[in-house]
């Protein structure tokens, strides 16, 4: 269902290299980890050599004795996650061009699969490694301590992880993984995590980054016109109204642009359900920096539950 990932990626503006404007990365990690994320980076750039219809940044060059990629740079370019929260209508503008690029990922075919290798998905719904507790924050301890204790998000988890329909997907899909060009052009970025697995976690990545955006937003602003209890309870459920009715046509934008170029019925329920997990995970990345659970980010995973236990009650913003 996800990943608890600690490596991070050095990167590096490099101005020209043979004329070319490229962004070096030296990905770090396990030396397993490592070798795994390369060969999936060379892999999707295989696929984009073979005909692959859709914009991302040319791998110039690797070097596996270091690990190091390296792509070509976009110039004066803003990612969807910025520009969601910067003007949500012209971000509307970008959903099918989203949804197109994500469905011809998801559509390649199959048997071109030898050289992708994944890792087992470590996850904090059984235990922690030795090594990912002694990297844990106080937050996440609490966080994971929360989520191995919880009978009924583990059960429901565990039911749709035996119901998943398998392709090539990103991986990692957020808003902040599409960069558009100042020309208008929408590019997908980050493709370490490229590998077979559930397709749907890709559009649940997707719409799970717009719910996730207002989501915190409602839960983030004060209520400082409020003196008691009642009223910031109220002042909060207003705020979540507006801001969920904001965001539902461009939910549905997503699901039905998705429909259109793939041809797959979407199970709504199980969508949900990748949607909750991914607005936990979302909670998870958050954690990392933080010596205790936020207030804001318990909500936020109490949404992120509900979805997961009760898919039924997210269902009304899909349609």
């Amino acid at each position: 269902m996800g990943k608890v990932m600690y490596g991070r990626n050095d990167s590096t503006l490099e101005q020209t290299v043979d004329g070319i404007k490229v962004i070096k990365k030296i990905l770090v990690g396990t030396q397993k980890d490592k070798f795994r994320r390369i060969n999936n980076i060379i892999k999707f750039d295989e696929f984009l050599n073979d005909g692959l219809n859709i914009n991302s940044p040319k791998l110039i060059s690797y070097d596996k004795s270091d690990f190091s990629v390296m792509h070509k740079w976009i110039d004066n370019s803003i990612n969807l996650e910025d520009l969601l929260n910067e003007d949500v209508d012209y971000f509307s503008k970008y959903i099918n061009d989203a949804m197109f690029i994500i469905s011809q990922i998801n559509n390649l075919p199959l048997q071109n699969k030898n050289n992708i290798s994944v890792d087992p998905v470590h996850s904090p719904l059984i235990a922690l490694t030795v090594e990912e507790y002694s990297h844990s924050t106080g937050a996440e301890l609490e966080l994971f301590s929360i989520i191995q204790h919880d009978s009924k998000l583990i059960k429901a988890l565990s039911c749709r992880s035996k119901n998943v329909q398998q392709g090539y997907h990103h991986g990692d899909l957020r808003l902040d993984q599409f960069l558009v060009d100042n020309k208008g052009n929408l590019y997908i970025i980050d493709l370490e995590e490229f590998n077979v697995g559930d397709v749907w976690l890709d559009l649940a990545g997707f719409i799970g980054s717009i719910l996730f955006s207002s989501l915190l937003k409602t839960f983030s602003t004060s209520s400082s016109d409020a003196n008691t209890d009642k009223e910031i309870d109220y002042s909060f459920m207003e705020r979540g109204k507006n801001n969920l009715s904001e965001i539902k046509p461009l939910l549905i934008k997503s699901i039905d642009s998705y429909s259109s170029y793939t041809n797959r019925a979407i199970d709504l329920e199980n969508l949900a359900i990748d949607i909750g997990w991914f607005v936990i995970e979302r909670v998870i990345s958050r954690s990392k920096f933080t010596f205790r659970l936020s207030e804001v980010d318990k909500a936020i995973a109490g949404v992120g539950r509900q979805a997961i236990v009760y898919p039924e009650t997210i269902n009304n913003l899909f349609k």
